[in-house]
């Protein structure tokens, strides 16, 4: 007999409980003998091991053949019967469960319609207080109303007259409206025309007049230069004492400069200067070592090119010496620097070139330590005297 299976001990209090009976399974049974088992059914399985036949089948008989395979064929069996035993049990425990629920749920309505009449009955005596009482409120209420109807046509004049002063008053509000109206768009034109005058203000200060100096095609600039590779401007004519340049003062900007002066100062106490423009010497002191010559222009338009000659006489064989050239004007910072220009004066004679040739290979070092002191002591004192100028005109300026 096949053992049942074992089993918890809250899980066999339950089964007590509950009248469902243990299963006994049967594990020593085979997947094919289950099958074969199975498929005929329990009736067939039980007649042929109760009733001793053999049957034609090869399944069967490898069921009857032997006593082990029909012990296990009853196993199967009394696993099939504990099954239905346990199915029959489920379906009675489930009906009394049933029956209990419906007989509760019965009991749980006939207590809360018990509890829902009493409700009923005391709100129906509640109702009818308050019905009692209606009568009074409606007497009440009708006296009220009565009352409420002389204030409301009170009300209503008052409401007529107020009605009356805030259409004086809307009409008042429209006629200062069109008065605001009007200053306002008053005041939007003049703002309009201040903000055109501003940016003509604008566009006014932001054009400027930019005066160049060219000699001939070259311009004159302000520098660095490279020592070794200085510019070189055109010369129209050169002697042993006079050298001559052309030149075009140009205003590059957007706008007019009116009442400019153009100075040119010369470095040097005997070189004069001559140009086809007018111009005029200011008086200077006797020490001073510098010649300024200043040509007055009224006015230089934009994009507008002035040609004027520029002539220096000196004596023959002069050193080399500088000319600074600056502008100012109305719209023109005064001794705004416009670049200056190194004169150099005419070679020596052959022999002295051959003398100084010979001298400079005798001597190479010496002539060229002597070279750049002598750059450095110009550049020094073309510097102290370019402060000396600027100062001057500055307390000329002031003066004026």
């Amino acid at each position: 007999m096949p053992e049942r299976r074992r089993r918890s001990f809250f899980a066999l209090i339950k089964d007590r409980l509950r009248g469902f009976p243990s299963i006994r399974k049967a594990t020593t049974i085979t997947e094919t003998e289950r099958d074969t088992c199975e498929r005929y059914g329990e009736h067939v399985i039980g007649t042929m091991i109760a009733g001793g036949f053999v049957p034609d089948w090869a399944d069967l008989k490898a069921i009857y053949q032997t006593e082990e395979t029909r012990q296990h064929a009853r196993d199967w069996l009394s696993e099939r019967a504990d099954y239905r035993d346990a199915w029959d049990s489920w379906k009675s425990a489930r009906d009394l469960i049933l029956e209990i629920a419906v007989i509760l749920l019965i009991l749980a309505e006939i207590v809360l319609s018990a509890i829902f009449g009493i409700i009923a009955i005391r709100e129906g005596r509640d109702q009818a207080k308050v019905l009692t009482h209606m009568d009074q409120s409606t007497v009440a209420t009708a006296s009220a109303m009565t009352a409420a109807s002389s204030s409301l046509q009170s009300l209503a004049s008052a409401q007529a007259k107020s009605l009356d002063r805030l259409n004086q008053m809307n009409d008042t509000l429209r006629g200062s409206l069109k008065t605001s109206s009007s200053m306002a768009s008053a005041t939007d034109k003049q703002l309009n025309i201040l903000e055109q005058e501003q940016s003509d203000r604008a566009a006014l200060l932001a054009r400027r007049p930019k005066v160049q100096l060219y000699i001939g095609s070259v311009p004159l600039s302000n520098g660095p230069f490279n020592v070794l590779h200085l510019p070189t401007f055109p010369v129209r004519e050169q002697t042993d004492t006079l050298i001559t340049f052309d030149s075009n003062l140009v205003n590059a900007g957007n706008a007019s400069a009116t009442r400019a002066q153009l100075r040119v100062v010369v470095f040097a106490t005997d070189v004069s200067f001559s140009s086809n423009a007018n111009f005029i010497r200011p008086n200077e002191p006797a020490d001073n070592p510098v010649r300024t010559s200043v040509v007055n222009i009224d006015l230089i338009r934009p994009h507008v090119n002035m040609p004027m000659t520029l002539s220096f006489s000196f004596p023959k064989g002069r050193a080399p010496f500088q000319v600074l050239f600056n502008v100012d004007a109305d719209e023109i910072e005064t001794a705004t620097p416009l670049g200056s220009l190194t004169i150099h004066a005419p070679q020596a004679s052959k022999l002295e070139h051959r003398r100084s040739f010979l001298s400079f290979w005798h001597h190479p070092f010496r002539h060229l330590f002597r070279k750049r002191n002598q750059f450095r002591h110009e550049q020094d004192s073309s510097a102290i005297r370019l402060r000396r100028l600027v100062h001057s005109l500055d307390i000329k300026h002031a003066r004026r």
